[in-house]
């Protein structure tokens, strides 16, 4: 008999944080993960949760071992005025105003080897369940899963694929090159050209918080940076969100001793032209936020001297991933060596009003279309 099939699934109510914090973190010594479905990722979003977040846990189970485990959210959120729709979320609320954290390599914590066994077990229980509508896999990584659910003909499967570029250090040193010279030409020639502008300034200084204290003060420069830079553009920029600035704040002051957190400032002299907000978990440098200086001189290009000098930091300190994370913008294309694809799944249960939502949202596309050609 398969390993999978003696896997038993099982909801309950989540534990008291302590209970599940023992729980989370002897199964994920037992396994490959991201830094998001760490415990020092769930463990702080669980902690920061308003109240009113109704959440359960899936258990997976091999014998009298724990093999699986993932948090789920419940939400009801009402379309186009008329249909309402129950989530279920992993790793996420299904509210906006508190999932701007964007979980990435997300999925359910598995035991290595039972990782698209436990997945699937999840979902196929998730799928004999007659209180939700909708299953949303934020971030999912897992491929091979998705092939399967849509191989089970589990409901309507979306998927949005998104493609995340990185840097594969380990590659780069064992090629003896620096990180510049693997940059498409003309992303060395403004690397070139920056660094001497800035230069012409004074001197260039690439600094990495050591304490708990600088780690904070790099936070609050990041801040200001990344809100004048995003304002500008008649934008709120992230940490107008009060669950995001506060969850961070708390991130840093919690983890930065740990050595999970890298925060770095670039700086002419005295002045900060780009700090870095980064996470550090077995290897992987995740480079989640970011604060640049546009004003300093519009010509320059601040972003990439900034990944210049942290990837070469992370690259001699013997990391294995500079990651990019998802996204098409087109900086991270520009500065990476490799990429990979993440998804984001909504499962659907086959009902009604999702055929009416889908023939209403046809409709629309074609008399769009129509619009624009009788304009033409």
């Amino acid at each position: 008999m398969s390993s999978s099939l003696e896997i038993r699934v099982t909801r309950v109510p989540l534990p008291p944080l302590a209970l599940l914090e023992r729980e989370w973190r002897e199964l994920e010594a037992k396994g490959e993960h991201s830094f998001f479905m760490s415990w020092h990722w769930i463990g702080s979003w669980l902690e920061l949760l308003p109240a009113d977040v109704p959440c359960f846990l899936m258990r997976a189970e091999l014998g009298q071992r724990v093999v699986g485990l993932g948090v789920i959210c419940e939400s009801s959120t009402r379309r186009h005025g008329v249909f309402r729709s129950r989530g279920l979320h992993l790793s996420c609320t299904g509210r906006a105003e508190l999932d701007e954290l964007t979980v990435e390599y997300n999925g359910f914590l598995a035991e290595d080897g039972l990782r698209r066994e436990v997945a699937q077990k999840c979902v196929r229980y998730l799928r004999g369940e007659d209180k939700w509508d909708e299953l949303y896999l934020s971030g999912w990584h897992q491929i091979d899963l998705v092939e399967a659910m849509s191989e089970e003909h589990l409901g309507t499967l979306r998927i949005t694929r998104r493609n995340c570029h990185y840097v594969d250090l380990d590659a780069l040193r064992s090629t003896g090159r620096s990180y510049p010279e693997c940059l498409p030409k003309n992303i060395q020639y403004n690397l070139r050209r920056s660094i001497r502008d800035y230069g012409k300034r004074g001197e260039l200084k690439f600094d990495v918080a050591t304490t708990s204290d600088e780690a904070l003060a790099f936070l609050t420069g990041l801040k200001a940076l990344h809100q004048r830079s995003w304002q500008a553009h008649g934008q709120p920029g992230a940490f107008a969100n009060a669950f995001f600035d506060s969850f961070h704040e708390r991130l840093v002051q919690c983890l930065f001793p740990a050595g999970l957190i890298q925060l770095t400032r670039l700086r002419v002299a005295d002045q900060a032209i780009g700090y870095f907000y980064n996470f550090l978990y077995r290897g992987h440098v995740y480079h989640y936020q970011s604060g640049l200086d546009f004003e300093f001189d519009g010509k320059l290009s601040p972003g990439t001297v900034c990944h210049a000098y942290a990837v070469e930091f992370n690259l001699e300190s013997g990391q294995k991933i500079y990651d990019f994370m998802a996204g098409e913008l087109r900086y991270k294309k520009d500065h990476a060596t490799h990429s990979t694809e993440m998804l984001w799944l909504v499962l659907q249960k086959p009902r009604l009003k999702f055929r009416i939502e889908d023939r209403l949202r046809a409709l629309k596309a074609r008399l769009s279309v129509a619009g624009a050609d009788k304009g033409g």
